[in-house]
């Protein structure tokens, strides 16, 4: 059988059991080959090299793990692997960015699911309103629901989120739990953004979107919003 039939992962399956059969590779080697491995989703292999022995929190000079690198391309498959063999989803890249905080920041909403079930992986108010922002700008409604329910999160900071996502206009899933967590409906932005006059309430936006929409002969408007992932 030629290698192009067999694919590229199970080529590097070959090729790793060729290597460990000829001699036992450095650490590493090992982690060198895992990195890509995770952040193209080969989750077989993965999971060959966690049973010929990588440590599944191994970091190589950039802090990154393989958890990390799959967190980034959304690689479902590899993190259920990872997660499977006591990898620890709490350890930060150079970016301080947690796996769960860099699927968030690209919306990866599988990812970030997974990881959810091991906790927000938060130390600080800090890291607790730099995830919610990225959260509510993805549309990460899990996440954001899970901040609010576990932080304390400023009244005012509520308040800008769902003004952001009213403008936004495709955020409705994030509307609702901002409101469910009491952001308050009659705030008046202090703020003008993109051409809107400061002093307006979310409710006003969310009527003038409609009625643009609908002047332009459109429902693609606020009301018609994708829903929350």
């Amino acid at each position: 059988m030629l290698y192009e039939e067999i694919g590229a992962q199970e080529i590097t399956l070959l090729l790793l059991d060729r290597m460990f059969g000829r001699c036992k590779l450095p650490t590493e080697d090992i982690l060198s080959i895992a990195v890509p491995a995770a952040w193209h989703g080969f989750a077989h292999v993965v999971e060959d090299l966690l049973n010929k022995g990588l440590d599944c929190n191994a970091q190589n000079e950039e802090n990154n793990t393989s958890l990390i690198e799959a967190a980034r391309l959304d690689q479902e498959e590899v993190i259920k692997v990872l997660l499977g063999h006591s990898a620890y989803p709490g350890l930060r890249s150079n970016q301080n960015l947690s796996p769960l905080a860099e699927a968030v920041e690209i919306g990866a909403c599988k990812a970030a699911e997974l990881l959810l079930k091991k906790g927000l992986q938060l130390n600080t108010i800090e890291e607790a309103e730099r995830l919610l922002t990225a959260a509510v700008t993805e549309c990460v409604g899990q996440v954001v629901e899970r901040i609010l329910e576990e932080w304390m999160i400023g009244l005012d900071l509520k308040n800008n989120f769902l003004f952001w996502s009213v403008l936004s206009g495709e955020e409705e899933g994030i509307v609702r739990i901002l409101l469910k967590s009491n952001a308050d409906p009659n705030y008046y932005t202090t703020i003008e953004v993109e051409g809107w006059a400061k002093g307006r309430r979310p409710l006003d936006i969310a009527i003038e979107i409609h009625n643009r929409a609908k002047a332009q002969g459109s429902l693609a408007g606020w009301g018609q919003s994708k829903p929350c992932k």
